[in-house]
């Protein structure tokens, strides 16, 4: 079972920011962040506990303490920093750890695209499914993938409670 001591102290740092730069990703898609893809964003690192993979636990914990509202991540970078997660999890995480972690980023994505927009407008704009797509296709998850357990609507109903 891999946890931060699996790790050099540089690998643990790029697992523990791959949420903010999936966050930035997709609350930046539509050239705005606001308050309520923050606050998201928020609840998914804080309910940190209700994962039931103890990689993904560690990192969102990890990353929680570090939530900086103000940081700006740079999107130009971010297919090598995702490029760069895929190939710490493929090297030193087993496979369905990997997964399961790589399925969680998608579905934070996801939480947070449907966290903003109108009454009358769609939660998740085009911009947004576009972002999470790309961050999908970096991190090499496949559409059956997603389909498989556990499943990305659980996943993120651990966001929520």
């Amino acid at each position: 079972m891999a946890n931060k001591d699996s790790f050099s102290p540089q690998e643990w740092e790029t697992l523990e920011k791959s949420p903010f730069w999936v966050f930035t990703a997709v609350a930046a898609a539509d050239g705005n962040i606001d308050k309520k893809e923050q606050k998201a964003f928020k609840r998914a690192l804080q309910n940190y506990t209700e994962f039931h993979n103890d990689l993904t636990r560690e990192i969102l914990q990890s990353a929680g303490t570090s939530f900086d509202e103000d940081a700006d991540y740079d999107l130009s970078k971010m297919e090598d920093y995702l490029k760069n997660v895929n190939s710490i999890l493929e090297s030193k995480v087993s496979a369905e750890d990997s997964l399961i972690f790589k399925k969680t980023m998608i579905a934070i994505g996801i939480h947070i695209g449907n966290s903003s927009g109108g009454i009358f407008s769609s939660k998740f704009s085009d911009e947004e499914v576009e972002a999470l797509k790309g961050v999908g296709m970096i991190l090499g998850i496949t559409e059956n993938q997603l389909s498989q357990s556990p499943s990305i609507k659980e996943l993120i109903n651990n966001m929520n409670k």
